[in-house]
């Protein structure tokens, strides 16, 4: 697996940082007893879940995905904040108990966990509905399209004159759709495809056909709103 330049860039900085800390650690006299490795194992272990994190959202290659993560980091940073404090204090006070720094550590990292969990159930649920957005607008894009080419093909003043009119009500319909309504999208993307190669009488018809098609659609649609 390729390991690009931005990525050896930002382990690097994560290398730094955590030998920084290291130094600090045991370079400062701190009382090096059950406090003082409750504190420095709970400062490591936040670092190393920051560190996680902020990798999984930077490597996103589309924009829009690491923007709708940005509240992780958020959620992560509260928690690196508040376990550095509460790291610190327990390796500096030799008389804080080890038992109760746990307990309080795990408190903090349990429910910071669950709020990068919960952030994330919803980031997710959002992508899938801008994707799914995405895919009705490209629908309704695409129908309208195929009638667009058919107007500029066409010469018959009333078959171009329901044409329009087939436009426009496409132009207006909502794009966002529902299950119920996919067999009724299919059936209104094959009649567009039929019109061209149809006669002349059957082309009226199918517009018209088309335009009851989208005005049903439209309905239930709405109807679910």
């Amino acid at each position: 697996m390729k390991i690009s330049k931005n990525k050896i860039m930002y382990f690097g900085v994560v290398a730094l940082l955590l030998g920084l800390f290291n130094l600090i650690a045991f370079l400062v006299p701190f009382t090096k007893g059950g406090h003082f490795w409750v504190g420095y194992i709970s400062i490591t272990l936040s670092y190393i879940v920051s560190t996680v994190v902020l990798y999984l959202i930077f490597d996103k290659k589309e924009l829009k995905s690491r923007f709708y993560r940005v509240p992780l980091i958020y959620v992560i940073r509260s928690y690196v904040i508040l376990q550095f404090i509460l790291g610190i204090a327990q390796m500096s006070v030799p008389s804080f108990d080890y038992k109760y720094a746990i307990v309080v550590n795990a408190i903090v990292f349990v429910f910071s966990i669950i709020g990068l969990i919960s952030v994330t159930a919803g980031t997710e649920e959002i992508e899938r509905i801008d994707e799914k957005i995405k895919e009705k607008v490209s629908y309704i894009r695409k129908i309208q399209i195929e009638v667009e080419n058919l107007i500029d093909d066409t010469t018959e003043e009333k078959l171009l004159s329901n044409l329009n009119e087939l436009k426009e009500l496409i132009r207006h319909s909502d794009p966002i759709s529902k299950d119920d309504v996919q067999q009724i999208e299919a059936d209104i993307l094959e009649k567009i495809k039929l019109i061209d190669s149809s006669s002349e009488d059957k082309k009226v018809s199918l517009v018209e056909e088309i335009k009851k098609l989208i005005k049903e659609r439209n309905r239930i649609v709405k109807n679910f709103k």
